[in-house]
Parts: C-alpha cells; structure tokens; sequence
C-alpha cells in the first residue's frame, strides 16, 4: 500500500466515524451526509490507488506492514551493511515531542491575548515545560551549520582524511 492511499484510508475513516456520531448526536441530515462525502470520496480515491498499485506490479505488503501503515508508522528500518557495524557512526536520537509543545504553548499563550488571563497562565506553563525540556536535547542533539542532519543509511556523508568522532567533527569548520 503506498503513502497515498494510507492517508486517503485514514480521512475516510475518520469521515464516516465522525458521520455516524455526528447522526446519533445531532439527527440533522445535511451534515450527516457532509460528512459520508467526506468518508466515501476519499475512499474510493484509496481503493483506486491500491488498485493501480497492484496493476503496475507493485509489491504487495505482509499483513501487519499494512496495519502499520494504516496507522501512519513508517515501514520498518532495513538491516543496515555489514561493513558499519564497527565503524563509530552518529546516530540521530528519536524526535522529540517537545519543540511541538513549545509551539502550542506560544499559541495558547498569544491566544491568551484575546480569550482572557486563564489562558496566558495556560500557556506560561506549557512554555516553561517546553524549555525545561531544553537541556536534555542539547546534549542529544548536534546542529550542523548547514541544518542537515547526519546518521547511519541517510543524510550528507562526512569524508575526512582521517577517522573523526563526532565530538571532533563538532569542533570542525
């Protein structure tokens, strides 16, 4: 299954979730119906795409990768090369949720602005959680000049005349 029709398999999902809640809740059948288009139309996208997919010998997924990719994981990590397990090679940390938080407190607290003093506390207080948070991924993290970042099997490859571990490479112009 491609990236495609996972997300469109998603959206409709959550179009016909939201139509059947939204029928018992409210028994108004234009916004009902509003929200089985929203379900149906990109399903049948979905459907097609799979289609066209496996028309065009594309390969057909195990079970379980397609459960994951219904749920918006990624497919699993290949086995990298051999020839690097020895090799001290950086290895970026998983993301973290915590730059997302700081953007929501700054939201929240600008929201305050409008709203009322409740929530520019609200939002102080997830702003505050957010940079104290700070420190631990400054040690886990190393921000490269040019904003790429490095790892095993993806980002730019660093060539040196001699070996270099990260913390000299981090010293280097």
């Amino acid at each position: 299954m491609t990236d495609e029709a996972a997300i469109l398999l998603r959206i409709s999902l959550f179009g016909l979730a939201a139509a059947i809640v939204y029928w018992f809740v409210s028994y108004e059948p234009f916004g009902t119906v509003a929200l089985l288009v929203l379900g149906l139309g990109p399903g049948f996208a979905a459907l097609f795409a799979i289609r066209q997919h496996r028309r065009a010998g594309g390969p057909k997924d195990p079970f379980w990768d397609t459960v994951r990719r219904l749920a918006g994981l990624p497919r699993a990590d290949p086995e990298g090369p051999a020839e690097y397990e020895a090799d001290e090679v950086a290895v970026i940390p998983l993301p973290s949720i915590w730059p997302l938080g700081f953007s929501l407190g700054i939201a929240i607290l600008t929201t305050g602005f409008i709203f009322g003093l409740w929530l520019i506390v609200l939002g102080l207080g997830v702003v505050a959680v957010s940079l104290g948070a700070y420190p631990a991924l400054a040690r886990a993290y190393q921000l490269l000049p040019h904003g790429a970042s490095v790892g095993r099997g993806f980002g730019p490859v660093v060539v040196a005349r001699q070996p270099m571990t990260t913390a000299e490479l981090a010293g280097a112009p």
